[in-house]
């Protein structure tokens, strides 16, 4: 702008002939004294009254939402590594059934870390689907809804209740006094709502020995289903109906059974003689799109990869 006003002078003085420089130097000195104005835009200030105000801010919302995405964005990464960590360990130790102890604290810490970073809120209502137990803590077959009501209920020594990884001489006493010639095979539950009511569905496979040394293997799934009460966010009250005996290969037994589909009413006729039906409580600490975490009465953890 200084040149421009220069030019302007120049050319005026031009136009009506030569002016001499000693003419234009006052102009000039005056000019290059006048301070130069800029003009900027009018920004109003108002004066923040959050005091008074209980509405909430976005400004707030917003740096709350961006904490919460890096959080999660954070938590997620460090979740997925020691999820794989943990099912490679659980393909290793064929469900932590042959785990060292060792292995058996890294398993139990990591089961820990993901229960601290659990991002499903109430999970006790976000486990419907298909699941397959990977590992657990305790015996492959405790995480029947009959085992965790009547069958713990009818024994209470001390040996069928703390059976867990701290308890390492006793590792295998329920497996073999349950299998003594077999083996438990794959275990899956399903968690589906009938009627407005949540249920459960566990399926144990079980390979057993019929006769020692003979090559023939006693092949069969029992299934227990129970009712589930869902009275608090990670808290399950289980409630057993019945159980059945399905996919039996027995030569004569097997396919009658596969043809009744035969559930034995064992609530009812525990009702009839030994009164109210024992009601076990799993709480349900992890549950994501992947695996579930729950834990029985007696702190031993299972862990369920969905299908």
């Amino acid at each position: 702008m200084f040149y421009l006003v220069i030019l302007i002078i120049f050319l005026q003085n031009y136009a009506s002939g030569f002016t001499p420089v000693t003419v234009l130097a006052p102009k000039l000195m005056a000019l290059s004294r006048r301070p130069q104005v800029i003009s900027l835009p009018v920004v109003t200030i108002v004066k923040s009254t959050l005091e008074d105000d209980q509405s909430p801010s976005d400004y707030d919302n917003m740096s709350q939402l961006q904490d919460c995405n890096v959080d999660n964005s954070e938590d997620k990464i460090i979740r997925e590594e020691l999820k794989n960590e943990l099912l490679l360990l659980s393909s290793v130790t064929n469900r932590g059934i042959y785990a060292s102890d060792e292995e058996r604290d890294i398993l139990s810490d990591i089961v820990t870390q993901l229960e601290a970073l659990n991002p499903t809120a109430n999970p006790a209502r976000e486990c419907e689907g298909e699941w397959d137990l990977c590992c657990t803590s305790t015996d492959l077959f405790r995480s029947s809804p009959f085992f965790q009501t009547i069958f713990r209920i009818a024994f209470k020594d001390e040996k069928f209740r703390n059976n867990s990884f701290s308890i390492s001489d006793q590792k295998k006493y329920l497996l073999d006094l349950a299998t003594s010639m077999g083996r438990v095979e794959r275990v899956k539950q399903l968690i589906d709502v009938v009627g407005n009511k949540p249920r459960m569905r566990n399926e144990i496979g079980l390979s057993i020995g019929a006769v020692g040394g003979l090559p023939f293997v006693l092949k069969l799934r029992i299934s227990s289903t129970a009712e589930l009460n869902i009275s608090g966010p990670e808290l399950w009250e289980m409630k057993l109906k019945s159980v059945q005996i399905v996919d039996s290969n027995a030569p004569v037994i097997g396919p009658f059974l596969d043809i009744l589909k035969t559930e034995i009413p064992v609530s009812d006729i525990y009702e009839m003689v030994g009164g109210n039906v024992p009601i076990a409580k799993w709480k349900t600490f992890y549950v994501d799109e992947g695996i579930r975490i729950t834990r029985d009465a007696d702190d031993n953890f299972y862990v369920f990869s969905r299908l």
